[in-house]
């Protein structure tokens, strides 16, 4: 299946950030670098990272590291299998950029919201987004 920069921009799952000097509210994709537990495997690294940022919403009910375990497992298998998503690599001076495009369930903008507030007073996962 070949996908079009715009099939591209309708599939990924992008995140609200904030720009430090200004007021406005921008979108961007998950983003991290690689660990040395991620094996040098971009697949691993964007799966870890997605997890992370999404606090394991996707891999369990509750917003703990295991939550965050599973769901990075499973997206990182998701993500290495042919023919689920796509990736797209392109050369930069320190190696390769590599993004991933895979569809995921749908998590109510509310379900986020409370996992983000009860992360916030916890520190369970770590800082995200």
């Amino acid at each position: 299946m070949l996908l079009t920069v715009s099939d591209l921009l309708t599939v990924v799952y992008f995140q609200p950030i904030r720009q430090r000097r200004r007021r406005n509210l921008y979108f961007s994709d998950f983003g991290g670098n690689r660990e040395a537990a991620d094996g040098n495997d971009p697949a691993v690294t964007a799966g870890r990272e997605f997890a992370e940022e999404t606090l394991g919403m996707f891999g369990g009910v509750g917003v703990d590291q295991a939550s965050v375990a599973t769901s990075s497992v499973r997206m990182a298998a998701k993500l290495a299998a042919r023919g689920v998503g796509a990736c797209v690599k392109a050369p930069t001076a320190r190696g390769a950029y590599v993004m991933y495009v895979a569809e995921v369930g749908y998590i109510d903008a509310l379900m986020f919201h409370l996992a983000r507030e009860q992360n916030d007073r916890t520190n369970t996962v770590g800082p995200a987004g």
